[in-house]
């Protein structure tokens, strides 16, 4: 009997097939195994949730990796994410946290803007794969031979800091090391109380309420976070409306006031009002936070003497933190009311006793009067859609010290931008803006002769610059002048986007500093309710352009030439009393425009640089 029979006849005995035809049941086994397995260690778990289910168990911890908010950040989604966002931020900031809280408000802002960069850069990384696909293959190159194409590209670099981060992974504060540690980064949020999903009002109006504001100030390492409420508006007109309908009264004294009796009256009346609103959004808006806005003190010796101010007046310990804060208040207290001061000083240290707060507002009033005119380091500001249209730069505290301030759309694109220029020896950041490297277009459609004859004659005494003025520049020329000058003047109406269109300008990468002294030229628009503002200054900014100078709003062209001229001198011409830095020469020159509206529209976006060499000489032989 063979051993198969055998098997056969035992009962209860499976008959043994042939190992080669066991492999898929060895499997199975296996596999039936480590479930048993599983199930005996009690391991074994419900089947996991699918679609959106899945994220509703962490739906309320944004730093969890499977958060639906922190999950999605890189889908253009609508700007309820960014809303979540800000009302979880206000929530860990009541909480304490305000390092978390500043991570969700800093992440949250721009994010059209970052979309935006993220496609051009794309399609620039596309095209140049496209170019290089086309080009013949050497048949004597080693395929595995190490080369330089294989390193980083720069629109690759620029793209992976532009890339939306985790909110649990972040590193968007601790980048902050790179940057240089003089400078003051500060984000103002609208908080709107009302804020839900679907925004009720039209793009272009404003609510019914003043918003409360979040402001995320990071300096010398350090990260604050702090709120003010939106004043009543049961006696008084919001803000934003009366904002708005002081614009719209300039336009309509611009346009139509032909009688110039009448029109100087109607003129100082409306920069009356903006003056009083710009008052009233710095004492009762901002209150004490007003001077979150003021950056560090250049001069050593005043840093030495407020230090002395709390080493002599206190002599409790404090935490370095508790000192920064501290030192940041004294520093500004010229600037503060009594009652602001002591507001602040205990906001900085909660457990400090009344009579050292008494103390310390004696000794501050005393002996730091004098660092109302004290030079600064500059501001960076990040203004969010609610709030980017105020000119926040013209706030008296800050026009009476003449406080540096620039813009830029996020703190990532802050990083992305200066990665590009510091990097980079050839960039006028770090080499500086050469006063004979400027390319000029004046009244390019003609319809500005008075303007013409006034630039014409200061533009003639640089007799280095390149330009040209009552023709249309061609494309060629505006895009030669963007990519290889320092910097570039436009004269004319707007923004000069109807001869480069800023969809053109993003395929650029400028080098120059543009200087476009139009109506609106810096202005964002809003092209929906619920997108971010955009507009041509974001197309430099896309396009790596290291700063840019433009106008809010409409301005007048008489006292917009004026000022040009006697900016440039004041910047490029190097003379005794000049100012090379850009953002110091614009705060320096911003009192010098006739009208207050016109003062208060000037702003500059992206980094602080500076002039180079001097031109004193050629000016006076001139």
């Amino acid at each position: 009997m063979s051993n198969s029979d055998q098997a056969a006849a035992q009962p209860g005995k499976a008959r043994k097939l042939p190992a080669n035809n066991l492999a898929m049941h060895d499997m199975f086994k296996r596999v039936a195994d480590k479930l048993k397995e599983k199930e005996k260690a009690g391991q074994d778990k419900e089947e996991r949730p699918m679609g959106a289910a899945k994220f509703e168990e962490h739906l309320g911890d944004f730093f969890h990796p499977e958060n639906i908010y922190n999950q999605t950040r890189n889908f253009p989604v609508c700007p309820s994410s960014a809303n979540a966002a800000k009302l979880e931020a206000e929530r860990l900031f009541n909480e304490g946290k305000q390092e978390e809280a500043a991570k969700l408000l800093l992440l949250s802002q721009a994010n059209t803007f970052q979309h935006q960069v993220l496609l051009q850069y794309s399609k620039k990384l596309a095209r140049q794969a496209e170019v290089a696909a086309k080009k013949p293959v050497d048949p004597d190159r080693d395929m595995f031979e190490n080369s330089d194409d294989s390193e980083e590209t720069y629109d690759e670099k620029q793209k992976r800091l532009m890339l939306f981060q985790s909110f649990d992974k972040t590193d968007v504060i601790d980048r902050m090391s790179s940057l240089p540690p003089t400078w003051t980064v500060v984000q103002i949020c609208g908080q709107d109380p009302l804020v839900n999903r679907f925004k009720a009002t039209k793009k272009d109006l404003a609510t019914d309420s003043n918003p409360g504001l979040v402001l995320v100030r990071l300096q010398s390492g350090q990260v604050r976070v702090s709120m003010c409420p939106g004043p009543n508006t049961r006696a008084c007109t919001p803000y934003m409306k009366e904002f708005q309908e002081i614009l719209a009264e300039n336009t309509h004294i611009n346009r139509n006031e032909k009688v110039k009796s009448k029109y100087w009256e109607l003129r100082r009346a409306v920069d009356f009002r903006m003056d009083a609103l710009l008052r009233s959004m710095e004492n009762k808006w901002l209150g004490a936070e007003k001077i979150s806005l003021l950056g560090l003190l250049k001069n050593p010796k005043d840093q030495l003497l407020v230090k002395s101010v709390l080493a002599d007046t206190i002599s409790t310990l404090f935490s370095e933190r508790e000192t920064q804060l501290l030192e940041s208040v004294l520093s500004s207290s010229p600037f503060l009311s009594p009652s602001q001061l002591s507001m602040a000083i205990s906001q900085a240290v909660p457990t400090m006793l009344d009579t050292d707060i008494t103390m310390l507002e004696e000794a501050a009033s005393t002996r730091l009067s004098g660092l109302a005119s004290s030079p600064r380091h500059p501001v960076i500001l990040i203004c969010d859609n609610t709030v980017q249209s105020l000119p926040w730069e013209s706030l008296p505290s800050l026009k009476s010290c003449c406080q540096a301030v620039s813009r830029v759309p996020s703190l990532p694109f802050l990083h992305s931008l200066w990665s590009a220029h510091s990097s980079d020896t050839d960039s006028v950041v770090t080499a500086g803006v050469a006063q004979d490297s400027v390319f000029y277009v004046v009244n390019p459609d003609k319809s500005l002769p008075e303007t013409q004859e006034r630039l014409d004659k200061a533009f003639k005494v640089w007799s280095n610059w390149e330009g040209v003025a009552g023709e249309e520049p061609s494309k060629g020329q505006w895009e030669k002048a963007l990519q290889g000058k320092d910097a570039f003047m436009y004269c004319g109406h707007g923004s000069g986007s109807k001869y480069l269109s800023g969809d053109e300008v993003e395929k650029l990468r400028v080098r120059a500093v543009p200087c476009l002294m139009g109506c609106s030229s810096g202005q964002l628009s809003k092209l929906g309710r619920t997108v971010d503002p955009l507009g041509t200054a974001q197309s430099y900014l896309l396009a790596a352009s290291p700063a840019l100078l433009g106008f809010l709003w409409p301005v007048t062209d008489a006292d917009v030439d004026q000022w040009t001229v006697t900016f440039l001198g004041h910047w490029l011409g190097g003379g005794e009393g000049g100012e090379g830095e850009l953002l110091q020469a614009a705060a320096d020159k911003r009192k010098c425009f006739r009208n207050v509206l016109n003062g208060s529209a000037l702003v500059v976006y992206g980094l602080p640089l500076r002039a180079k060499g001097k031109m004193g000489a050629e000016l006076k032989s001139k």
